[in-house]
C-alpha cells in the first residue's frame, strides 16, 4: 500500500528513472522481509529451499487443538476448533494455499471455526478453493449456514466408508485415512433430532507423509549397465523402466542414488475410551509401523485416559520409531492470545477491576512439564506453535555444505555494502529458493521459546517504551501503575484523581462483561461481537446473566477472562440470548455457549432449562443442525415478537412468521420470574431482521443495545433516559461515506443518538479491526457538530472489559489517559491508519 501511494505521488513530479529507482527500491526491501519471514517460521532443520513442516496450533482454552502441515505447494490443516481464525492471525500462521482441512470426527469441537476460517480464506485469497474433507455430511451442515456464511468457494468430500483405509495422497503430501465406527454408549453423545448432521459417530485417524525427492542420477551406473546417454536417461530420472542395447530391462533404482525416508506424523482423536476403542481397532497403529519411518503420532485426549490401562495397547502399537505427543485441552491453561494480554495488562495498571488480569496469566508451561512417561513410553506435552519438520535429515556431507553457505552469508551482511546489482522485473512469482537467496542472513528464530520479554508477559505487564533519543524500543517491567505512571510523559496529568481514581467492587451492581468490541473479523486485540449482561441476586430473584450477541469465542473469551470456575457460574445462570442479526459475527459462538451451558448445569446439579434464543429464524435452524433439540436444548422465537406495542412486523420488513403464543407467553413469564420487567426489540437500518434490543429491570434500571445500525430513531426513542446505551461505532468520522455503504454509525453519530436519548451513560464498541488497540473519539467535526453532554459518561469498550453501572463516571474519566497511553506506547498504529486512509483517498 506504501509503495503504491508512493508511486502515485512521485508520477505527479519525478522522471521514470526515478520512479523506477524507487520501485527496485521498494522490491529489494520486500525480498528482504520475505526472507526473514521464510526464517523465521520454524525450528526445524530443513532448508529453506524445500521446507516442510508439522505446527502444532492451539491445545487450550482459548482454542482446541489443530494441525498445520505446510509443504512446498500446499497447507493443509486437521480441524478447525472454534477461535482458530483468530490464533492464525493472532500468530501470524499464514493461509495461504490453504486447500485442504481434514476432520477427525463430525461435531462442534472440530467444526466450530470452520466457518469463520471459511469466511477468512474466501476475503483473504478469493481465487483459491478449499476443501474439508469428512466422514460425515459436512456438506449438509453447511448447507445451514449459507444465512451468513454465502457464496464460499469450499467443495465437501465425504469420506463414504464407516470402516476401512482410504488414500489421500495428492502430490504434495501422501495421506490416508484409517476409519472405524465408534461404539455407542461409551462416548455418551447427547440426544440428537434425526436433522442433526453434526452426528459424531466415525472415529478417522490420519498417517501422512511428504514423498520424497528422487535420488541423483548416477551416470557412472548407467554406463556400466549399458546405456548410453540420451533420452533414455530421461525416461529413468522420469521412473520409468527401459532396455539397454542388449535387451535388458533397467529400473529406475538401479541408477538412482537412495534417498532417506522423510518423517511420518498421525493425528489421533481420542477424547474417551468409544474413541480409544474405535482408534485400536482402526489399526492405525500398526499401519504407521509398518512404514518404518520416524515421526510423531499427535494424540488429543486427556491424561488420564492416557495413564489407563487401556490406552497402553495402541500406544506400543506405534512401534519404536515414534515420539508421542499429548495434547490435554483441559489441563493447559497458558494464554495463546498473547497480544491481548498485553493489553489486558496495561490496562490493568489503569483500573484493576474493569480490566482484571487473567487468572492464568501467570501459568508459562504446561502443568504436566515438557515430558511425561506412560506404560513405560515417554510423551512429549504440546506446545504451541511448535514445528516439526516433515524432512529426513541432511547428511554430513549437506549439512556441512548449509553451515558454510550461512556463514558466507553472514560475512556479507557484516561487509561493506556494494552497489546493489539492478533487479529485473519477471512475471514468475518467487520461491522459497529465490527468497532464500535473497536473504541477507538465516535468523535462529524459534516460534517455541518465547522471549523474555513474552515471558515477563505472562507475570506482569510489559511496557514498550521509545526512547526520543535513541529512537528504539526497550522492553520495561512494570509491577504497578504507578511505576507505569512514571514511564509515559504526560500521562499522570491526564488521569482522575481524589475519589474518582478509587476502584471499589460493588457486588450488588449490575456488570456488562465485553467479550468482542471488534467487527467483521477477530484480531490480535478484538474479539468479535459479544457482551454478557450479569444481574446479582436482588429481593427474590435469582442471579442472572443475558448475553447480547454471541461471536466466534465468547465461551474461551469468557474462561480467560473470570478462569472456568467462575466463567461456568454465569454460565449456569445464562437464561436469554438475544441475536442482533444473522451476520456471522454475531453469532458463530451461540453452539458453544449452548454446550458450555449445559455441561456446566450439569458439573452444578442443576436442572436442565431451555436456554431462550430471541433471533433471526436461520438461527435455530443451524442450532437444529448442529444437533441441539428445540424444547429440551433452547426455545426460540424472531425478534419481532418483541417489538413495542403498535409496532407491526410488516411495516418493517423483518418477514413475519406465525410463532406460537406460547412460547412467546412462556418466555415472557420466564424473564418476569428473574426480574426481567421488559424485554423489547425494535428494527434498526442494517440489514434484514437487523434488531437493537432493551433490557429493562424490575429494580429500575434499563440497558440499551444498539445492534448494527446507522443512526436510528427508533434506538433513539427506545433509549430514553437509559442508565446505560451501548452503541455501535464501527467507524471513526473520516470514514462517514464507508459507514454509509456498510450501514454502520460513525463515533460522532452514535454520540448524537446519546444526546438525543438523553442517556446517563454511552459506550462504544463494534470498532473497525483497523483501529488496533484504541480507537480515536472525535466527537464533533464542521460537518457533524456531535458534542458529548457533561451529564453523559462516554466509555470506549475493550475486550475482556468488565464495567459496573456504578462504573461510569471513573471509566469515562480514563479514556483520555488510556488514548494517551496507547499512542505513547505504539505510536505505530497511528502511522499504520494514516497511511491506509492516504492509500484510500488517493485510490
Amino acid at each position: 500500500g506504501r509503495y503504491r501511494t508512493t508511486c502515485l505521488k512521485s508520477s505527479l513530479r519525478v522522471s521514470h528513472a526515478s520512479c523506477t529507482s524507487e520501485m527496485q527500491r521498494y522490491l529489494s526491501m520486500t525480498r528482504s522481509i520475505t526472507s526473514y519471514r521464510y526464517c523465521a517460521i520454524s525450528n526445524c532443520r530443513a532448508t529453506l529451499a524445500s521446507m516442510a513442516y508439522i505446527q502444532e496450533l492451539g491445545s487450550t482454552a482459548d482454542t482446541g487443538f489443530s494441525l498445520f502441515v505446510s509443504t512446498e505447494k500446499r497447507k493443509f490443516l486437521f480441524n478447525c476448533y472454534e477461535g482458530m481464525q483468530r490464533y492464525m492471525i493472532d500468530s501470524r500462521v499464514r493461509m495461504g494455499r490453504l486447500q485442504n482441512i481434514y476432520l477427525t470426527r463430525l461435531n462442534w469441537d472440530t467444526v466450530g471455526g470452520l466457518s469463520g476460517l471459511l469466511l477468512t480464506l474466501q476475503a483473504s485469497y478469493p481465487n483459491e478453493q478449499v476443501t474439508v474433507h469428512s466422514a460425515g455430511d459436512i456438506a449438509a451442515y453447511s448447507n445451514c449456514t449459507t444465512s451468513f456464511a454465502r457464496n464460499l468457494r469450499t467443495a465437501y468430500h465425504r469420506l463414504e466408508a464407516k470402516t476401512g483405509t482410504l488414500d489421500l495422497s495428492d502430490s504434495s503430501l501422501t495421506l490416508h485415512a484409517y476409519l472405524h465406527p465408534i461404539p455407542p454408549g461409551l462416548s455418551s453423545p447427547p440426544e440428537t433430532t434425526h436433522t442433526a448432521y453434526l452426528n459424531d459417530d466415525v472415529l478417522v485417524s490420519y498417517i501422512g507423509h511428504v514423498p520424497e525427492a528422487k535420488g541423483r542420477f548416477d551416470a557412472v551406473k548407467a554406463k556400466e549397465l549399458g546405456l548410453a546417454p540420451g533420452p533414455l536417461y530421461k525416461q529413468l530420472i522420469a521412473g520409468n523402466s527401459v532396455r539397454n542395447e542388449a535387451g535388458v530391462e533397467v529400473r529406475p533404482e538401479q541408477v538412482l542414488l537412495p534417498v532417506p525416508k522423510n518423517p511420518a506424523f498421525a493425528v489421533l482423536d481420542v477424547p474417551d475410551l468409544g474413541c480409544l476403542q474405535a482408534a485400536i481397532a482402526s489399526n492405525v497403529g500398526a499401519a504407521f509401523a509398518t512404514l518404518e519411518r520416524s515421526g510423531r503420532v499427535y494424540h488429543r485426549t486427556t491424561l488420564a485416559l492416557v495413564q489407563s490401562p487401556a490406552y497402553a495397547p495402541l500406544l506400543r502399537s506405534f512401534g519404536p520409531l515414534a515420539e508421542h505427543v499429548l495434547c490435554d485441552e483441559e489441563r493447559d491453561c497458558r494464554v495463546l492470545f498473547q497480544g491481548a494480554s498485553i493489553n489486558q495488562c496495561l490496562l490493568n495498571s489503569m483500573d484493576p477491576f474493569a480490566f482484571p488480569l487473567f487468572p492464568h496469566a501467570d501459568v508459562p508451561v504446561h502443568p504436566d512439564g515438557a515430558e511425561i512417561v506412560t506404560h513405560d513410553i515417554t510423551m512429549l506435552t504440546s506446545e504451541p506453535l511448535r514445528t516439526a519438520s516433515l524432512l529426513a535429515p541432511r547428511t554430513a556431507e549437506r549439512e556441512r555444505k548449509a553451515e558454510a553457505k550461512r556463514q558466507r552469508k553472514q560475512a556479507q551482511a557484516t561487509a561493506p555494502s556494494k552497489k546493489p546489482k539492478p533487479w529485473r522485473a519477471t512475471s514468475k512469482a518467487s520461491t522459497p529458493e529465490e527468497d532464500a537467496e535473497h536473504s541477507l542472513t538465516e535468523p535462529s528464530v524459534s516460534l517455541t521459546e518465547p522471549s523474555e520479554a513474552d515471558n515477563a508477559v505472562l507475570k506482569s505487564a510489559i511496557a514498550r517504551l521509545r526512547d526520543p533519543g535513541q529512537r528504539q524500543w526497550s522492553p520495561v517491567d512494570v509491577v504497578g501503575w504507578q511505576q507505569l505512571l512514571q514511564q509515559v510523559p504526560g500521562l499522570v496529568d491526564l488521569l482522575p484523581s481524589g475519589p474518582e481514581r478509587v476502584t471499589q467492587h460493588d457486588p450488588s451492581s449490575p456488570a456488562v462483561l465485553f467479550l468482542g468490541t471488534g467487527s467483521a473479523i477477530p484480531s490480535k486485540y478484538r474479539n468479535v461481537t459479544g457482551m454478557m449482561l450479569t444481574i446479582p441476586a436482588i429481593d427474590s430473584y435469582k442471579p442472572l446473566s443475558i448475553l447480547m450477541d454471541c461471536g466466534e469465542g465468547t465461551v474461551g473469551q469468557l474462561q480467560r477472562m473470570l478462569g472456568k470456575a467462575e466463567a461456568n457460574i454465569h454460565l449456569s445462570q445464562l437464561h436469554l440470548v438475544h441475536i442482533s442479526h444473522i451476520h456471522a459475527d454475531h453469532l458463530l459462538g451461540l453452539p458453544g455457549v449452548l454446550r458450555a451451558r449445559q455441561q456446566a448445569r450439569q458439573a452444578q446439579g442443576l436442572p436442565v432449562a431451555p436456554l431462550m434464543i430471541i433471533g433471526p429464524k436461520p438461527v435455530w435452524q443451524w442450532l437444529i443442525a448442529a444437533g441441539f433439540v428445540p424444547g429440551r436444548d433452547f426455545l426460540s422465537t424472531m425478534n419481532h415478537n418483541f417489538f413495542p406495542e403498535g409496532m407491526r412486523a410488516e411495516d418493517h420488513n423483518v418477514g413475519a412468521t406465525p410463532t406460537s403464543e406460547k412460547v412467546v407467553a412462556r418466555m415472557q413469564a420466564r424473564l418476569a420470574s428473574l426480574g426481567i420487567a421488559q424485554f423489547a426489540t425494535v428494527p434498526v437500518i442494517h440489514c434484514r431482521f437487523a434488531t437493537g434490543c432493551m433490557i429493562q429491570h424490575a429494580s429500575g434500571w434499563k440497558l440499551v443495545w444498539s445492534g448494527d445500525t446507522r443512526p436510528c430513531p427508533a434506538i433513539a426513542t427506545m433509549a430514553q433516559d437509559a442508565d446505560v446505551l451501548i452503541h455501535e461505532a464501527t467507524f471513526d468520522v473520516d470514514l462517514i461515506d464507508e459507514a454509509k455503504a456498510k450501514k454502520h454509525s460513525t463515533t460522532p453519530e452514535a454520540i448524537a443518538i446519546a444526546n438525543q436519548a438523553q442517556a446517563k451513560a454511552l459506550i462504544l464498541t463494534h470498532f473497525s479491526q483497523r483501529y488496533p488497540r484504541v480507537p480515536k473519539l472525535d466527537s464533533s467535526t464542521p460537518d457533524n457538530p456531535a458534542v458529548v453532554h457533561p451529564a453523559m459518561p462516554t466509555m470506549i469498550a475493550f475486550d475482556t472489559m468488565r464495567y459496573s453501572f456504578k462504573d461510569s463516571r471513573r471509566l469515562s474519566l480514563l479514556v483520555p489517559a488510556l488514548q494517551h497511553l496507547f499512542e505513547s506506547l505504539y505510536p505505530e498504529d497511528a502511522e499504520r491508519l494514516e497511511a491506509r486512509q492516504e492509500n484510500a483517498t488517493l485510490l
